[in-house]
């Protein structure tokens, strides 16, 4: 009990002591071993010196304290060197002290100094420094056993020091007094030490594992800001970091290209700055909406504006990132250049809505138009107009030119409309040579809406008829047309588009049949015609199947008054309608292509009579002319049809003529000769009916296998009181006897007429003072009776 009482002094300070060491290990980092060992080392030295400097003793000359315990925790806590350093100034300090214990002291520092380090088995770290203990180890097992074993040794290793003290009567006596004692105190200690160095074991796992983490923490937060380094640069489509008030924080390559600017140009600038006027503010309303967080994000396609001052499309898609405690932090941005496809889609549109030739609207936007025309003009109250502009003769600068220069004129037309025309007002192209004009805000009144319309009408069909001048190899050359246009005024929205569109159709088929060059306004009785003619065509298809269709022949006599032929002429006489004319029917069937059939059937007729004249002497001399349309002589089996007929009926061919216009002839001359001479050659005669009315040349008369020519009643009408009219007979007259034509008067119908023209030597007439139109058999006994 003495000894302990006697070594509590110096074991006082060991308690304070381990709180150096603690503090050490606080302030000095473990990246500072050397530094922190230096620490350790004057610790350890100095507690070691305190120790020796206040000793217990226990005889003269022998000395007990806390010495062993101070090296082993020197070694425990600061390694090899801090331990051997320690034992290094206790050994020469007990020397210096001297007496009958001074070589056992040291001897005892030594052997506690050399056990601990085979104990602990490490060199050169200390402990808490080295390796952590394995997890799987006991919490208490290990710690207690390290404490015991070092504390047992560290006691052991002083007791036994006291052996070495002579006599050994007294160092057997001290060892088993005070030695044994002095080992069971140590062994304590250390057992409570070995349990403190659990715990700051466990503190150095606890640091190892914050370290790890940090360190884990740190490589992920290297690893992700690499990563999103290489997906922002790499990324394909333009992407931008964008401050709350929009200046640029951090922008990648590919928006550098599309906005043609550097970096350091573009994060020098806002977003407000490179955003097309036009877009910004609905940009600026959804980046509020944002910042409100009434939205979490948006989407939308906005025009940039490049650095060289170009506009580029682009689809953008904004996000807010916010900081922790709410606060905005940035915009990231997301910017897809789509300039590609707002191209394809205008082009898409172009061709849809425009026509490609003129960029003038085509007829879907037209019709689009037209239908905001009519709903404006119903809130303005004011009359509207359709122009429908058909061009004159364009087919013929097409045939004989080329389509280059007739898509040039097309083009020059649709640039000469445009500047005819108001704002306000639409041109569009319809196709081929057709054009229409919607004009808006005329007037409120219908009289006046009309006179406007005109006025712009007629405007444009003076600038139409301006020369258009093209160059070819040879020279340059001028074409010159005219153009015919179909008016129809509309007020509100109350008609049909279909409607408007066929009134203002109507009033061009009008105009052209006024003789083109001339414009026309719609009218109920345009209406009314149109109805009539469409059913007459559509009764047309089934008349000549119903014999409808009557063949009736009109006399034609010589300067005698003998019949010598007549011509056929084809009547209708519908059961309910009943007669109707033939300049009603005809066009229909040249139009519908049904005068091929009724023209078949016709020549096959006359060819049946005259076959049978032909067994009759009385009519055997007779001739028939009948008439050739258009399509019917163009027709590719004209020719082989005639001769067919001509061989299943047996008709006499040189008593067959055939009659046609000038028309025919203008078409196409080369193969009108060449058909006619074909013709020719099986006996049949020809006639040019209604000569001096069309394009009448004294070139066609020498070029095409003529035998008669008829004067076209026109000129007969008036030739006694007009002088002009008497001229041209004369001169008709006089060219066809020069030529060795026969002549034929048409439409003689007073004795003046015919004395006029036997006076000038016409042979042959025709007309009502003759005979009207009459069936075949009434013709027959025409002739009976004038014979």
């Amino acid at each position: 009990m003495a000894v302990l009482l006697g070594l509590l002094p110096t074991l006082l300070p060991i308690l304070g002591l381990f709180g150096l060491y603690v503090a050490v290990l606080a302030v000095i980092p473990g990246a500072r071993l050397r530094w922190r060992n230096v620490a350790l080392a004057l610790i350890f030295t100095g507690a070691m010196l305190y120790t020796l400097a206040y000793p217990f003793a226990v005889a003269p000359g022998v000395f007990l304290d806390a010495r062993g315990a101070i090296l082993a925790v020197a070694i425990l806590f600061g390694g090899p060197w801090v331990g051997g350093i320690t034992a290094l100034a206790g050994c020469l300090y007990r020397l210096q002290l001297g007496g009958a214990g001074a070589v056992a002291g040291v001897c005892g520092l030594m052997l506690n100094l050399l056990g601990t380090l085979w104990l602990l088995r490490y060199q050169s770290r200390p402990l808490l420094a080295a390796q952590p203990f394995p997890a799987s180890m006991p919490l208490v097992a290990h710690p207690l056993r390290l404490g015991l074993l070092v504390g047992c040794w560290a006691g052991l290793a002083e007791a036994l020091s006291l052996l070495l003290i002579p006599p050994w009567q007294q160092g057997w006596r001290l060892f088993v007094d005070s030695g044994l004692t002095l080992a069971g105190v140590q062994l304590l200690g250390f057992f409570v030490m070995g349990s403190l160095l659990w715990t700051y074991h466990q503190r150095q796992l606890l640091e190892l594992a914050l370290r790890r983490a940090e360190l884990d923490l740190l490589l992920a937060r290297q690893e992700r800001d690499e990563r999103f380094e290489v997906i922002f640069e790499q990324a394909a489509v333009g992407i931008a970091l964008v401050a709350p008030d929009g200046s640029l924080l951090k922008v990648n390559g590919k928006l550098c290209d599309i906005l043609g600017l550097d970096r350091a140009e573009l994060v020098a600038r806002t977003f407000q700055a490179v955003t097309y006027p036009e877009d910004l503010d609905a940009d600026l309303a959804r980046v509020a909406q944002l910042l409100a967080g009434e939205i979490d994000t948006y989407q939308l396609e906005k025009r940039y504006l490049r650095g060289d001052g170009a506009l580029v499309w682009a689809n953008l898609t904004v996000s807010l990132v916010r900081h922790g405690n709410g606060r905005p932090h940035y915009f990231i941005s997301f910017i897809e250049d789509i300039s590609e496809r707002k191209a394809y889609q205008q082009q898409i549109s172009t061709l849809a809505f425009q026509d490609v030739l003129t960029e003038l609207p085509n007829r879907r936007l037209f019709l689009d138009r037209l239908r905001y025309a009519l709903v404006r003009s119903e809130r303005s109250a004011l009359y509207g107009a359709i122009l429908l502009l058909d061009l004159d003769h364009f087919k013929t600068l097409n045939d004989t030119q080329g389509h280059d220069v007739g898509d040039s004129f097309l083009q020059c037309i649709a640039l000469r409309l445009r500047e005819c025309v108001r704002a306000e007002d639409t041109v569009a192209r319809l196709g081929g040579d057709e054009f229409v004009v919607i004009l808006e805000g005329l007037a409120k009144d219908e009289a006046r809406a009309a006179s406007r319309a005109e006025q712009l009408a007629e405007q444009i069909r003076l600038a139409v008829g301006l020369p258009f001048s093209f160059e070819r190899k040879d020279s340059p050359r001028v074409f010159q047309t005219t153009a015919s246009i179909g008016i129809g005024l509309f007020h509100g929205d109350h008609a049909a588009l279909d409607d408007l569109l066929k009134h203002a159709d109507l009033a061009l088929y009008d105009a052209k049949a006024a003789g083109r060059n001339t414009l026309c306004f719609y009218n109920i009785e345009m209406q009314y015609a149109l109805e009539i003619r469409a059913v007459i065509q559509n009764a047309l298809y089934h008349a000549q199947e119903l014999n409808e269709l009557l063949i009736y022949a009109q006399p034609q006599v010589d300067r005698g008054g003998r019949l010598v032929g007549a011509e056929l002429l084809l009547r209708w006489h519908h059961p309910k309608v009943g007669w109707i004319s033939p300049s009603q029917f005809i066009p229909l069937a040249e139009e519908t292509g049904t005068i091929l059939s009724i023209g078949q059937w016709v020549l096959r007729s006359a060819c049946q009579t005259l076959a049978r004249w032909a067994r009759q002497p009385q009519y055997a001399a007779l001739t028939l002319s009948i008439n050739v349309s258009i399509r019917q002589f163009r027709h590719a089996g004209f020719v082989d049809e005639v001769r067919a007929i001509l061989a299943e009926t047996g008709a006499p061919p040189a008593r067959l003529k055939l009659e046609f216009t000038e028309s025919i002839v203008i078409d196409n001359v080369d193969d009108t000769v060449r058909k006619m001479n074909q013709l020719r050659q099986m006996g049949i005669r020809f006639s040019m009916d209604d000569f001096g009315t069309g394009y009448s040349s004294l070139s066609y008369l020498k070029k095409l296998p003529l035998d008669q020519i008829k004067i076209d009643q026109s000129f007969i009408r008036d030739m006694t009181s007009d002088a002009d009219d008497a001229a041209i007979v004369t001169a008709i007259l006089s060219i066809s006897r020069s030529l060795s034509l026969q002549v034929v008067a048409e439409g003689v119908e007073t004795e003046a007429q015919q004395q006029f023209l036997y006076d000038h030597g016409c042979e042959l007439y025709q007309g009502f003072l003759y005979g009207r139109p009459m069936p075949l058999a009434e013709l027959e006994q025409f002739h009976q009776h004038v014979r």
